[in-house]
């Protein structure tokens, strides 16, 4: 193992040295927290049930299962809810979608094909922070980082879901670590691994570009701030560039031809402005929501309070130089991409890599504290014996306190629908429509500056495909065009949201047969009535 360059070491240090613990104990260890890590997940990987799931799996799960049914063909990712063609769409590499349904074709459609993706990958990189923890600190930081890395995402509300975003975290850990690793040893293997990482990762989505500046670091500390270095990260960079920039192009072509309703061109039908920086960063509510989602997947107090240790420790020993510039990097990104942060909270999850080593010492640390007052109580206490059992294992309990706090959360009831009022709402729909029914929906979107993301949640909970009516498309034209083409119900949600709907809906209400009209939400049937009904007033959610 070797550690970071010209870290001094303090006696904290000494007492984690890699020969208190062997390489087969190592082996034992890291099996243990990776079959723990595996059993628990499969344990809840049917919570929440996959038909009643959140927004963002559902866009996947509806990926995966067209590439099923429908030929295989990567190239051509498709939702599922449009009423009629275009349902090719532009996005980010779709490889989780893609092996996903590759899972469908051995065993069926389940949460277990749906999800076994997800769990691989973060088995992966509760892997790799061992490894890169164990390189850069040592085995028994490294031991607990992956432990902390295994827990972190359990408790988090999209830490199963299928999505990219593990594999992200996967690839990145992978890349930079064999990037590290290719300075120590100059070996082929390593360089192409890294870079199959990165060049999968930025793939997956654009936003792990931050890992540049963790990866000039490890060059800079190699070479020194030399010309040498700047090529190093320029070549790694410029290479691991190339799969994007064919898939990036690739989906320009989607975008164009078909639709970009996840937004990464801008969209015709979908998309916003993620970044708003300036105006994100001047609101004490997007600090404080951002802070409260990073307190939560810390673990609570203890796990800041473990976290914020391990910082001053590791600054105070000065180790850890490359997870301090992954984290800066990370804290960067969350600042650039502010309101994408704020939008979508699975993007905090790029915080687990860093932060579990900073835990990992933390934990550390405190044991050390308990050890050292184990040998003040008997002060013949050989300094060796501290070591696993009064140091390592202290420090594992501490970390576990994290998911015993989050119990709930890890075993959340698998029934419980992620978005409670659109599951209510769609079993009426259900009850109302029959399988060939096909909706038009108004509301059923979020409005963002610069655009606004269609949601697939009615559709999917409804089992039904339809059109989306936004702003600027309240014309009862347009709607009895859709009759024609095959639209039997329209259902309206958040009617006081857009009060410039209103006059639109009230009109639909008076010509067509209202269902059901509660709380903010109105079925409407389509089909005309051979006489028009007395005028309907809309209630908006305000009032209900």
């Amino acid at each position: 193992m070797t550690h970071t360059a010209a870290a001094p070491k303090s006696s904290f240090m000494e007492s984690l040295d890699d020969t208190r613990i062997s390489v087969k104990w190592q082996a034992i260890l890291l099996g243990l927290i990776l079959a723990s890590c595996f059993a628990v997940r499969l344990w809840t990987i049917g919570a929440p049930a996959v038909d009643r799931t959140a927004w963002k799996e559902i866009d996947y799960i509806y990926i995966s299962q067209n590439y099923w049914k429908h030929g295989f063909q990567f190239l051509y990712p498709e939702i599922g809810w449009p009423a009629e063609p275009p349902r090719y769409t532009a996005m980010e590499l779709p490889l989780a979608p893609y092996l996903a349904a590759c899972l469908y074709a051995v065993r069926g459609f389940d949460a277990f094909s749906v999800r076994f993706v997800p769990l691989v990958a973060y088995l992966i990189t509760t892997f790799y922070v061992f490894l890169l923890a164990r390189r850069e600190v040592g085995a028994p930081v490294g031991l607990l980082a992956a432990l902390v890395a295994a827990v972190l995402p359990l408790h988090h509300y999209f830490g199963r879901f299928l999505q990219s975003e593990p594999l992200v975290l996967a690839t990145s850990v992978m890349c930079l670590y064999h990037f590290v690793r290719w300075h120590d040893t100059g070996g082929r293997r390593h360089w192409l691994t890294a870079w199959a990482g990165f060049s999968l990762a930025i793939s997956l989505k654009l936003t792990p570009l931050y890992l540049v500046l963790p990866l000039a670091h490890a060059a800079v500390r190699h070479d020194g701030r030399s010309a040498k270095a700047a090529c190093s990260v320029a070549i790694f960079v410029g290479a691991s560039l190339l799969l994007p920039l064919a898939w990036y192009g690739w989906a320009h072509h989607l975008a164009h031809a078909y639709l970009d309703i996840f937004g990464i061109f801008g969209g015709k039908a979908g998309g916003h402005d993620k970044f708003q920086t300036f105006t994100m960063l001047s609101s004490l509510d997007w600090h404080y929501t951002i802070a409260a989602r990073v307190y939560r997947l810390l673990g609570g107090t203890a796990g800041v309070a473990l976290a914020l240790i391990g910082m001053i420790t590791a600054a105070r020993a000065r180790i850890g130089g490359l997870f301090w510039s992954y984290l800066a990097a990370i804290v960067l990104y969350t600042i650039i991409v502010a309101e994408g942060h704020l939008d979508a909270p699975y993007r905090q999850l790029t915080l687990v890599p860093p932060t579990s080593v900073f835990l990992a010492i933390g934990a550390v640390r405190i044991a050390s504290w308990l050890a050292a007052m184990v040998r003040g109580l008997w002060p013949h206490t050989h300094p060796n014996s501290v070591w696993p059992g009064s140091l390592f294992l202290p420090a594992a309990c501490l970390i576990l306190i994290i998911p015993v706090v989050h119990y709930p959360r890890i075993f959340r009831a698998p029934q419980k629908p992620c978005h409670r009022g659109e599951w209510q709402f769609a079993q009426t729909i259900r009850r109302q429509c029959n399988p060939g029914s096909k909706l038009i929906t108004v509301g059923e979107y979020t409005i963002h500056k610069g655009g606004n993301d269609l949601s697939p949640v009615l559709y999917y909970y409804a089992g039904l495909p339809g059109w989306t009516l936004q702003r600027g498309q309240w014309d009862t034209g347009l709607v009895e065009e859709l009759i024609r083409r095959g639209a039997t119900h329209l259902a309206a949600t958040h009617l006081g949201r857009e009060p410039e709907a209103l006059p639109f809906i009230e009109e639909m209400g008076s010509t067509y047969r209202v269902l059901y009209e509660r709380k903010g939400r109105l079925l409407i049937q389509l089909p005309p009535t051979v006489t028009p009904r007395c005028a309907t007033r809309v209630v908006p959610a305000e009032e209900s």
